[in-house]
């Protein structure tokens, strides 16, 4: 991410950035700062939708600036599927249903570039449909989902949750394992008994 925000950094420098570059320098000192309440902090970025929506601009002007340039193009590409896998497991972690049914959905076209064709165009897409339709299918278990019930929790508090096949590697697979490094579910007493 540095190495773009250099780069947009040396483009814009010729450019003129008096329409955003104080107030969006403002905003984000003051959003930095962490003093305000959430309501506060979302009424200054109201506020600076004008310098947002400037800044907005100029980079999609970078994003074209840009696109002769493969190797750019690579890196802007690559480091937007990072993002995407970043808040992916800030979600997860988070047991933020939505906003995993969202980034989830925001892997699509890398997972079927990658050539992923099962999980692109078969699999993930079955599983969003299914989930979009849940409120009305299956109201319950929508707003267990909503309350986190899709990740698992080995201790209380915030940001700590995992997959549930994390959880089962963290738990029950690990008495599948015998001192010795041996592995193998028959091989060991505990396992066979779960």
């Amino acid at each position: 991410m540095a190495y773009v925000l250099g780069a947009f950094e040396s483009w814009v420098a010729n450019k003129d950035t008096k329409q955003w570059q104080e107030g969006i320098e403002n905003l984000v000192q003051k959003l930095l700062e962490n003093n305000n309440a959430t309501t506060e902090q979302l009424e200054m970025i109201r506020k600076a939708q004008l310098q947002l929506a400037a800044l907005n601009n100029q980079m999609r002007d970078f994003q074209k600036y840009l696109s002769h340039y493969p190797t750019a193009v690579f890196w802007c590409n690559f480091l937007n599927m990072v993002d995407i896998l970043h808040r992916f497991v800030y979600y997860q972690r988070e047991g933020n249903w939505m906003r995993h049914l969202c980034e989830s959905a925001s892997m699509f076209p890398y997972l079927t570039a990658a050539g992923q064709f099962k999980y692109g165009q078969q699999s993930l897409p079955l599983y969003l449909s299914e989930m979009k339709k849940l409120p009305i299918s299956a109201p319950e278990v929508h707003m267990a989902l909503m309350r986190g019930a899709f990740v698992g929790r080995r201790a209380t508090g915030a940001h700590n949750a995992v997959s549930p096949d994390m959880l089962l590697e963290q738990t029950y697979n690990v008495d599948a394992k015998e001192q010795s490094g041996l592995d193998g579910i028959t091989l060991s007493e505990a396992a066979r008994t779960k």
